[in-house]
């Protein structure tokens, strides 16, 4: 896979994008999740979104550690963004939108998108996997007569319910991590309508984690992303909470195997390797409407529907 600097990029769109990272690193929000990587853990109030099953020290992890947060931080400010290297055809595709466009704004949310991801890669290999990463999950023995739990085997503890493919990623585990790193700043991983073939960027959706539908983002969603992340202060972005996207009322939802295989919504086609049950739940499955997905979430700490 061919990459270019950064820095190689037009002036004009050079700086805009630093603009936007450093104003989207620079937020709360994102350094907690960036910490969380450093960590190797994740903390109380955002695995429970994805796990599924307790785990006490995750439970006492209220947030991340001082030390991952001063790492975080030092990294952010002695960050190069310019000796960073990105995909050669995603960074052309950028550089050819005319700033102010349509197009314009979608390379930018795909090249933030790979860049965060990225860092969270670094990270993630430069500690070996977390200053804190936990021991792995022991099961208690059974009664007898009972069959003993099957174990996870999940190659980290970040990870999104849908991107588990490592041995076919470019970085292996640490790109589970990276997708891990998209839905905890955008709510999800954010993927596109490829086209026939397969390098356009015709619209965006963000696919969250569990059972969730995929959903499309509006051209107001894009067009007021753009705006927050390239002002010139990143004061309205606040604490970053704004980054994360939410399904609107009147959306396209997708089922993830239907969204992958049939309609070419993806990222990358080595992303993701649908399963037989998510073809069959294609066949089962309605839409979600927004109600039901409200209900899908209620579950109680242990991760159980309510």
């Amino acid at each position: 896979m061919t990459s270019i600097l950064i820095g190689s990029l037009s002036a004009s769109h050079s700086s805009t994008l630093r603009r936007a990272v450093f104003n989207i690193l620079s937020t709360q929000h994102a350094s907690d999740g960036f910490a969380q990587v450093v960590d190797g853990m994740p903390t109380r109030g955002r695995y429970r979104d994805y796990y599924g099953s307790y785990r006490e020290e995750f439970e006492q992890n209220v947030e991340p550690s001082t030390k991952a947060k001063e790492i975080v931080q030092s990294h952010r400010d002695n960050l190069e963004l310019s000796a960073m290297r990105v995909n050669a055809t995603v960074a052309k595709a950028f550089e050819n939108a005319p700033e102010g466009s349509d197009a314009f704004r979608m390379r930018l949310l795909e090249i933030i998108a790979i860049i965060l991801h990225d860092m969270a890669v670094h990270l993630f290999n430069k500690f070996d996997g977390g200053i804190n990463k936990p021991e792995p999950q022991k099961y208690p023995t059974p009664p007898p007569g009972i069959e003993p739990a099957e174990p996870r085997n999940m190659p980290t503890e970040l990870f999104h319910t849908h991107y588990l493919e490592h041995g076919q990623y470019p970085n292996g585990i640490a790109d589970v991590v990276g997708y891990w790193l998209e839905w905890y700043v955008f709510g999800g991983v954010i993927v596109f309508d490829r086209g026939q073939s397969g390098k356009e960027c015709r619209s965006a959706f963000i696919h969250p984690v569990g059972k969730r539908q995929i959903f499309e983002l509006s051209e107001s969603q894009v067009n007021q992303f753009s705006q927050l992340v390239t002002a010139q202060s990143a004061e309205s972005l606040g604490a970053g909470e704004v980054l994360v996207f939410k399904a609107e009322k009147t959306t396209q939802r997708v089922q993830p195997y239907e969204a992958f295989v049939n309609m070419n919504i993806y990222r990358d086609r080595y992303e993701r390797k649908p399963s037989l049950l998510e073809a069959l739940s294609c066949v089962v499955r309605d839409d979600n409407p927004p109600e039901q997905e409200l209900l899908d979430e209620m579950v109680d700490w242990n991760g159980n529907k309510m």
